[in-house]
């Protein structure tokens, strides 16, 4: 991998925001488990209600995120482009998609396992809070014409108990 992508890429890792707080070993340790997948204009990148244990991050493109509510009706969420991420939810807490999430052009995408997560949080617990604050913003608004919504400390204590972290 050229110097100039080196840099492109992990300039993109310290654009998403609760990575701000990852020194530069952590965000190099992320770095080094990045792999790159692409989809074309309009792919399912992750359906609601599977299982999943990716994390996105959108290196280029645009797609959009929809909740499929009670009714049958579905919902767009928001729209996300460059440097946004999705899929956060189930990776950290074990739970099934929240929602469907659909390449609205090209998009190239990196991915990030469960288990890339939890080398971080090993070596780095507090980010755990950070994540689970960012996290309930997105669930309030998956949540707010439907469930119930999950408070940060209740949300925190799930990430921390599913990666086995105190």
């Amino acid at each position: 991998m050229d110097e100039e992508r080196t840099g492109n890429i992990f300039s993109l890792l310290k654009k998403i925001d609760f990575l701000y707080d990852l020194n530069e070993e952590e965000l190099k340790l992320l770095f080094g488990r990045l792999k790159k997948l692409s989809y074309a204009r309009g792919r399912e990148i992750i359906k609601q209600g599977d299982l999943g244990d990716v994390f996105f991050i959108i290196s280029s493109g645009k797609v959009s995120v929809w909740r499929e509510k009670p009714d049958g009706s579905r919902v767009l969420i928001r729209t996300l482009g460059e440097a946004s991420f999705f899929g956060e939810m189930s990776l950290l807490t074990g739970d099934r998609r929240a929602a469907t999430v659909t390449a609205e052009e090209d998009t190239a995408v990196y991915i990030l396992f469960k288990n890339d997560f939890e080398l971080i949080f090993k070596k780095n617990p507090n980010i755990m809070k950070k994540i689970s604050n960012i996290v309930s913003m997105r669930n309030e608004q998956l949540t707010m014409a439907d469930e119930g919504l999950i408070d940060d400390e209740t949300l925190y204590k799930r990430i921390s108990d599913f990666f086995k972290i105190k």
